[in-house]
């Protein structure tokens, strides 16, 4: 199953298993602004989008 996943994300299998914590540096040190910079906000709002296109 994790080689189709991979093979779908065209990424390595070992990539699939493994969390990674990724830092913006580049996109932040290019003026980036992001939308939601926390997790709370844009989880937030990721819920309410579900629920009024579920609704």
């Amino acid at each position: 199953m994790l080689e189709v996943g991979a093979f779908l994300l065209r990424t390595e299998t070992e990539l699939v298993r493994k969390s990674r914590r990724v830092l913006p540096g580049t996109l932040l040190a290019n003026d980036f602004a992001f939308q939601f910079p926390q997790w709370p906000a844009a989880a937030a709002d990721l819920v309410a989008r579900w629920r009024a296109s579920s609704g």
